[in-house]
């Protein structure tokens, strides 16, 4: 399974939960976010595919162009990384 990581603001986390229907896990991620202090970002880490796609749905809805556009390009690239299958994959 590939995981996502991607930032965002306060505002555009508000807005998906205030505003989208979300699934529960969706919804935990959102609450789950990590605050890594002001001016800075909240970031999602560590976010399944499926999450990361209901969450750009969801911007893609709401207009939230900057959270869309960064979910894209981590969805993008976590397509490009095959992950590790075992320990021979790890040792390069």
């Amino acid at each position: 399974m590939n995981l996502i990581s991607c930032g965002l603001v306060s505002e555009e986390r508000d807005d998906l939960l205030a505003k989208c229907d979300l699934s529960m896990a969706t919804r935990a991620v959102l609450y789950s976010a990590v605050e890594l202090g002001a001016p800075q970002p909240l970031q999602l880490l560590d976010v399944s595919e499926e999450v990361a796609r209901e969450l750009l749905r969801a911007s893609e809805s709401r207009g939230l162009i900057r959270l869309q556009q960064n979910l894209a390009i981590q969805i993008k690239n976590a397509g490009r990384v095959a992950p590790a299958t075992g320990p021979s994959d790890l040792m390069m």
